[in-house]
């Protein structure tokens, strides 16, 4: 997810899906890196939202790919083209 629907720029800082998933995942959700934590703390509420926003929509998008990559490897395996170990 290194490029996605919406590109954020906010005082000079390019805000990509990747770079947005490693901010929340590591400086809230998962883990406590203080410098991403704080980078997500020095938005403006308004910043945060559009941030937020672009976590949520590349979340869904992920969970798309892999719904669809499940679907081809059971469609494959069922057809014969993979076998299970």
């Amino acid at each position: 997810m290194k490029a996605g629907p919406l590109a954020l720029k906010i005082n000079h800082q390019t805000y990509s899906p990747e770079r947005v998933l490693d901010l929340w995942i590591n400086g809230r959700y998962f883990h406590s890196e203080r410098s991403k934590a704080a980078a997500l703390d020095a938005l403006d509420p308004t910043s945060t939202i559009f941030v937020r926003h672009l976590l949520m929509d590349t979340v869904v998008e992920v969970t798309r790919y892999a719904i669809f990559l499940a679907n081809v490897i059971l469609t494959c395996r069922r057809e014969g083209v993979l076998q299970p170990d």
